[in-house]
């Protein structure tokens, strides 16, 4: 009986810990939205410092993508300062897809595992080349043994 409580109890934590949020966005910056009044940094991706020129180009990029838009964020329990991580689909986009693939945000590849190289080398074909002034911060630098989790599975 107490072991049965405590697995309900388990499962009860996990579920909360990952959930989905589904709700009209608003940006807050180059790889922060705000759904359903919780913050959520875009999982995967590197995006520049907003006072800089290539971050505020990242800010209006997001804006256009998807601001006032319904996103669906799946997040999970680990957090960037106030926001969580969160893989993000916007009518059934990967937002941080789209923000690579656009120029604006970087493969963050310790986190991804470099899930999105490939939008990376599109845009840097296509002359969007923000590997040249924006450097990965360290904490994006590949690591052996993958990256974080994928909240999104």
């Amino acid at each position: 009986m107490i072991v049965a409580a405590a697995l309900v109890c388990a499962a009860t934590a996990a579920a909360a810990a990952e959930q989905t949020v589904t709700a009209r966005a608003q940006v807050l910056d180059g790889h922060t939205l705000k759904l359903d009044g919780h913050a959520i940094r875009l999982w995967g991706i590197a995006v520049p410092a907003p006072n800089k020129p290539e971050g505020m180009r990242a800010t209006v990029g997001l804006f256009r993508l998807i601001d006032g838009r319904i996103v669906s964020c799946h997040l999970n329990d680990e957090r960037d300062h106030q926001a969580f991580w969160g893989k993000c689909e916007a009518a059934g986009m990967d937002v941080g897809a789209l923000m690579v693939d656009g120029g604006f945000a970087r493969d963050c590849t310790a986190q991804s595992n470099a899930r999105y190289r490939i939008q990376e080398q599109r845009a840097r074909d296509r002359g969007s080349d923000l590997t040249a002034t924006f450097a990965l911060p360290s904490g994006c630098d590949r690591r052996p043994g993958g990256g974080r989790k994928n909240p999104a599975g």
